[in-house]
């Protein structure tokens, strides 16, 4: 996919950091407060009304994964921060905790949040050890339509498909890899182009105030049909992981910027500096709500 190119109209403001975080779920939001806190200039780029993605009012979808394991027993401390006390999927909106999310965005004056923002653009520019660099984003307020250009030296794509990678032209695959390619003994033989499936998800609460009445799910031609023979599977997407990764990005994010590398420079050269950071942690340190519902056979409270 050739990289797309995108110009700005004469009106579009410019916000220039140090790094652009693009895509305000739990990985989003956990990679801008981590390099906030080690004193990068961040912007925040999310393109709906509210942060925290899968795990929002909006998708309803709760924490998974553990965290604040062995060997780095620090990292999910910021995960915790925003996570909310309850879990449990397809639940009432305020059982995902929006305000939580954003006032611990908010709290950051390091980091320029931008809501509503749709990516659409990536401009490209030459140089790097590795080919084209990225040179900026541009984002389209999906209310009012005016542009924004992102400007900066690193950029972190965290909108879930892959959006900035795309558009800069990075590679990219579909479907799953073989077992010759990597060597998995669970692996398919021969590589495909099966992905993950969507879900619908819905919850149902008694109301007083109306009188009983039979609710109707009719059957609809577009609808897919589930059988024994079809949608369920499990995988490592999980948004507890994807949090503490975006605390290491964070971490790395700040590395490159005290050392003017790129982020392969920080595994080639300064690996033990982020082992360190990685050990010490970026938490606040103080007590958090327990979030028990991430541990295997606990209840959803």
């Amino acid at each position: 996919m050739p990289p797309v190119v995108s110009r700005e109209m004469p009106s579009a403001s410019r916000v220039h950091v140090d790094l652009v975080v693009v895509g305000g779920g739990i990985a989003g939001i956990c990679t801008a407060i981590s390099a906030a806190r080690l004193g990068l200039k961040v912007a925040l780029v999310q393109d709906r009304p509210i942060l925290g993605g899968a795990n929002s009012s909006e998708v309803r979808v709760h924490l998974g994964g553990y965290q604040n394991l062995g060997p780095y027993p620090r990292l999910g401390d910021v995960v915790a921060e925003i996570g909310p006390a309850k879990g449990g999927n397809a639940q009432p909106a305020e059982r995902y905790e929006d305000d939580r999310k954003m006032a611990a965005v908010k709290a950051e004056k390091n980091i320029t949040l931008m809501l509503n923002c749709r990516l659409v653009g990536v401009v490209p520019c030459g140089g790097g050890a590795t080919g084209k660099r990225i040179a900026s984003v541009i984002g389209r307020d999906v209310v009012t339509g005016v542009r924004t250009r992102f400007v900066a030296p690193l950029f972190v794509d965290c909108t879930g498909d892959g959006g900035v990678g795309a558009l800069a032209g990075a590679d990219w695959r579909l479907g799953r890899e073989s077992k010759a390619e990597t060597g998995e003994k669970d692996a398919i033989d021969v590589a495909d182009k099966q992905i993950l499936g969507a879900s619908c998800q819905w919850y149902a609460a008694k109301v007083k105030s109306e009188p009983a009445r039979r609710a109707e799910f009719p059957s609809e031609p577009w609808m897919i049909r589930f059988n024994e023979e079809t949608v369920a599977l499990g995988t490592t997407r999980v948004m507890c992981t994807h949090g503490m990764m975006g605390e290491v990005v964070g971490m790395a994010a700040s590395i490159c910027k005290k050392h003017g590398c790129d982020p392969r420079g920080v595994y080639t050269d300064h690996l033990d500096e982020l082992e360190a950071l990685m050990t010490k942690g970026i938490g606040l340190g103080k007590p958090q709500p327990p979030q028990k519902y991430n541990q295997g056979g606990c209840k959803f409270r």
